[in-house]
């Protein structure tokens, strides 16, 4: 999944950083877990924090609904985590947990 992330982002960038369309077949479960998960992992380059709780929060005040079962949220959890492991052989990345 880290994988797709770097590939949307990826292909994003070279058409112009327009925006990214998610839709699963209710557009809630699976599209909020990409999109918290994608949300989590951008914040966590850019300010090296973890906060999945806030980031599934802040979503579902645009979106109720989003990232509406345990195992969707255990799996942005899981991906970051995933993420960080690459970061092992960096001793300046510093991380916060929220």
């Amino acid at each position: 999944m880290i994988d797709l992330v770097a590939d949307v982002v990826r292909i994003q960038r070279k058409s112009g950083n327009g925006p990214i369309t998610v839709h699963c077949s209710d557009g809630l479960g699976r599209t909020g877990t990409f999109c918290a998960m994608f949300t989590v992992l951008e914040r966590l380059k850019a300010e090296q924090v973890i906060d999945v709780f806030s980031t599934v929060k802040t979503l579902r005040i645009q979106r109720p609904g989003f990232v509406n079962d345990i195992d969707q949220y255990e799996f942005i959890h899981k991906a970051a985590l995933e993420f960080v492991n690459t970061f092992n052989n960096y001793d300046n990345f510093k991380l916060t947990f929220c």
